[in-house]
């Protein structure tokens, strides 16, 4: 048994090799980079350490307690559906062994498992599918798990996909030679669990790619039949995968992300075609970094294809597959339509799958060369010197290439040089896997590889966060909410909210905390969700809310009970409890239950063309049922005025709450009566202009008493509305820069806030679990009530009042409110994913008709030649079409633009 386990590893030594090396290269990154746990450095940034650590806390929670919902996150966004951010990974593994506090420093790990796992798959998949020789694979599969999309985008949740991909295709591959379906529907379900967005994107370039293989590859009379099986199977594996794909897509078709991120107006989809295809601007450099470590596959596919020049089909397959998605580096416009029409960020989703092509390409071409070896014996020295050698050159190579494109290009980043170096790379190894070649050794190669792999990883892991213009996130923001959470005692609380003045955490920090927050950033906030917030107040950005902002009546409604700040806040609003690491921790005066039985008319209130001031003042009559208005316009009057100066006085009143507003300027400096106006964000605690990036709609002035106020206004910056060419940014239309100028005051009655906190001071028992929410003994006094909840409404929970089926009914687009049917009302609430029971169905039907598949195939019955006949034709007109649509044309306008 022993002689035999050792045989195995013998002859799959490769497939272990791969990632053992990758796992090295990595480590001594860390360990030259100082990146925890050999520095304080970390390799957590940008989306990383904004969303994916928090959904792995959240994840963690999941696996480790009875009480937290996988697809449900009550800490983050009013209580936010987080079905289409359930998916799983790989690093799934190390969560159920780390403890709690270090998910977030573990990140490291995640990157060594991920790169490490992708380069053991395209092992596999080289070893499998081409035979190509151990060095070989290795080599191959080290460049694979270092390609350009990894290095780049790790901080994204998409290394699962990288590293099932060549696993998708060892199933693919097993499709095509011999016809199995069994392989392929699996890795298309497994795919679908791990990422579902990503690898929608990836079907269709495998959508051009089988085409292509099945008219140059296959035979002739195995044509029609693949395309059949291949069609059959996509769909039984998205149709088994169906519970949980459709919910996904529920969820994501209907986010703020998704309506920004897509360039299609399905009512106008003609006119949009045109206007994407007509795209020339590449919004992003980053595409030319898919082609990192593309240096070796390719040199090793140059020679393969002169020696092979014979066959002609193979080398069409393999050179026109690489340009399916090497040409969307240059045509902008395919590959925005390959990305559903538009992007923000991140472009070529895919790209991994253009570095796989060319090592796939590689493996298959390297066993027609001849490796030189010579016939010396090296010494474990010289090889660690000839690494050294190879990478203080290969450094030295980037330096000089910076050096002399930064006086060509003023805008040059220097970890592009990687490419411009890739042209003598490529001739370093056309020399050393050239048959002719008699000095250089191939094993040299290993070096070279080595030396490449670990400085893109040096320039990218480590230290890309130095390149942001605008820190979007504090890296300490994790420990430093879980020492708040011990230091100042703040207690777990899926319904009790907590909000920091200004966000200075993070959006997500309620998950690391686990306690409630409006704040969230998962990418999957409704849109209705974030305009309406905007329009009460609080401050949003991109797809992100942000619990900055708002009133204090509001904050009450949306059931915040405590406030953290860096800064001191109004003592007529909260009271102090203590104050650690910099962060002041207050318990609000004025609080609402989180269950409260209110005027129907609150289901009347529309958002739409409505201010902050408006919105308080209808809330505040359906809660009290009053023609009272809690808040008014404190009518500000412009004092005197210059090209960077505007000085405004308004009338305050002892006992009110002054809230101020500006729109369509930015870097503004605020004076009140003569003092600085902190406005504090993420990682600008003490910053003085307005707005800042998370913090950018109301702020709280205090009660100023009864005197004239005078605000002055240095405007640096100027107005926007005066700029004519400036441009629609990135944050979304509700933007104060995308606006025209206004200045705003606001006066709330604490009178009247103390009034309506007290009619709602004793109401309802609460209960919430993983995926319910319970109240218990809501009393009603008529039937003109319904129960309002801070619940986020998103469509997917139902109700019953004293066992009855109840309606669940949208307030402003935002909260969550239940019909209530008598006096005294028990109400049980259940979160169930739009999506979900039809998702259930078309998986049960999908399942039995697989198990009918594999019985026909047994059989041999599942292929008739008349539908086989009949698909194929289908299948030939769609790659046609969209050939068409989403290439030629394109690259036809880019072309005509180019000439003329």
């Amino acid at each position: 048994m022993h002689d035999k386990y050792k045989i195995s590893i013998r002859k799959n030594y490769d497939l272990l090799l791969a990632p053992f090396i990758t796992a090295a290269i990595l480590l001594a990154c860390f360990i030259i980079g100082k990146i925890y746990p050999f520095g304080s450095n970390n390799v957590e940034y940008y989306d990383m350490a904004q969303g994916i650590i928090p959904n792995f806390y959240h994840i963690w929670d999941a696996l480790h307690t009875k009480d937290t919902a996988l697809c449900f996150n009550w800490y983050s966004g009013l209580g936010v559906n987080d079905t289409a951010n359930a998916s799983l990974s790989v690093f799934w593994i190390a969560l159920l062994v780390l403890p709690r506090r270090f998910v977030g420093k573990a990140m490291g790990l995640y990157v060594i498992m991920t790169f490490s796992l992708s380069a053991f798959t395209s092992a596999i998949f080289l070893k499998k599918a081409t035979k190509a020789k151990p060095f070989m694979t290795t080599l191959l599969s080290i460049c694979y798990a270092f390609c350009g999309f990894s290095v780049m985008y790790y901080t994204n949740a998409w290394q699962d996909t990288v590293l099932l991909f060549p696993l998708y295709m060892l199933a693919w591959y097993a499709l095509m030679k011999k016809g199995k379906i069994l392989p392929y529907v699996l890795m298309t379900v497994l795919n679908v669990f791990c990422g579902y967005y990503v690898f929608i994107l990836l079907v269709f370039y495998v959508f051009f790619m089988s085409f292509l293989y099945i008219k140059t590859i296959d035979n002739k009379e195995n044509r029609k039949r693949r395309a059949f099986e291949l069609g059959l199977s996509t769909a039984l594996g998205f149709g088994l995968s169906g519970v949980v794909l459709l919910p996904k897509l529920s969820q994501t078709l209907s986010s703020e992300r998704f309506l920004s991120e897509t360039g299609f107006d399905f009512s106008q989809i003609v006119k949009q075609y045109l206007e994407i295809v007509r795209t020339y601007v590449c919004k992003s450099d980053d595409k030319w970094a898919m082609l990192f470590c593309v240096s070796l596959p390719l040199a090793v596919m140059i020679l393969g294809i002169i020696k092979n020049r014979k066959n002609k089909k193979i080398n069409v397959f393999f050179v026109l597959n690489i340009l399916l998605l090497a040409v969307l580096i240059v045509c902008e416009g395919a590959n925005a339509l390959m990305h559903f029409g538009d992007y923000k960020y991140f472009p070529m989703r895919m790209g991994y799958a253009l570095a796989f092509s060319f090592v796939w390409a590689a493996g298959y071409y390297s066993k027609y060369l001849k490796l030189n070896k010579l016939d010396f014996n090296e010494k474990t020295g010289k090889n660690a010197l000839l690494v050294l050698f190879n990478f203080a050159l290969f450094v030295c190579l980037m330096v000089l290439t910076y050096f002399v494109l930064k006086k060509l290009d003023g805008a040059y980043e220097f970890k592009y040089s990687v490419l411009y170096a890739m042209p003598v790379l490529i001739s370093i190894y056309l020399v050393i896997f050239c048959s002719k070649n008699k000095v250089v050794d191939y094993k040299t190669a290993l070096s070279l590889v080595l030396a490449e792999t670990l400085a893109l990883s040096m320039i990218f892991i480590p230290y890309w966060q130095t390149d942001m213009l605008e820190k979007e996130h504090n890296p300490q923001y994790i420990s430093t909410s879980q020492s708040l959470v011990k230091k100042l005692d703040i207690e777990t609380s899926k319904t009790d909210r907590i909000k920091t003045v200004g966000t200075t955490l993070n959006c997500n920090y309620g998950t690391i905390m686990q306690r409630a927050t409006l704040a969230d950033w998962t990418h999957l906030i409704p849109s209705d969700i974030q305009s309406s917030l905007i329009s009460l107040g609080y401050s949003s950005e991109y797809t992100r809310l942000h619990d900055s902002g708002g009133t204090a009546f509001t904050d009450a409604i949306l059931g915040i009970k405590n406030v953290l700040s860096v800064k001191s806040e109004s003592p007529e609003l909260y009271d102090k409890i203590s104050k650690k690491k910099g962060y002041n921790y207050y318990k609000c005066k004025y609080t609402l239950p989180y269950a409260m039985a209110v005027d129907k008319s609150i289901l009347d209130i529309k958002v739409e063309n409505a201010n902050w001031m408006e919105l308080n003042n209808q809330l505040y009559k359906s809660l009290t049922s009053t023609d009272e208005n809690i808040v008014e316009n404190g009518n500000l009057a412009l004092k005197s005025k210059t090209d960077e100066t505007e000085i405004y006085t308004f009338k305050s009143k002892r006992g009110n709450i002054s809230y101020f507003k500006l729109d369509g300027a930015g870097g503004v400096r605020i004076y009140v009566d003569g003092k600085t106006l902190r406005i504090p964000s993420i990682d600008r605690e003490k910053a003085k202009k307005y707005p800042g990036r998370f913090n950018r709609n109301l702020i709280c002035l205090g009660d100023l008493g009864d005197k004239e106020v005078e605000i002055r206004l240095e405007l640096k910056e100027g107005k926007y509305q005066d700029k004519k060419n400036f441009r629609k940014n990135n944050l979304g239309d509700d933007d104060i820069r995308n606006k025209n100028f206004g200045v705003e005051i606001g006066l709330m009655s604490l009178e009247k806030l103390q009034k309506v906190c007290d009619m709602y001071n004793n109401f309802g028992d609460v209960s919430a679990q993983n995926y319910s929410l319970d109240i218990k003994n809501v009393k009603a006094e008529n039937k003109d009530k319904v129960l309002l909840i801070p619940l986020q409404y998103n469509g997917c929970w139902s109700a019953e009042v004293n066992g009855k089926n109840a309606e669940v009914r949208s307030v402003m687009s935002l909260l969550t409110a239940v019909e209530l049917n008598g006096e005294s009302n028990n109400i049980s609430m259940k979160f169930i994913p739009t999506g979900f029971k039809t998702g259930m169905i078309i998986s049960v039907v999908s399942a039995v008709l697989f198990a009918v598949v594999l019985i026909l195939r047994r059989k041999e019955r599942l292929a008739p030649k008349a539908l086989c006949s009949f698909v194929y034709v289908l299948y030939s007109l769609a790659f046609c079409v969209a050939g068409v649509a989403i290439y030629i044309i394109p690259f036809a306008f880019l072309i005509y633009h180019k000439l003329f």
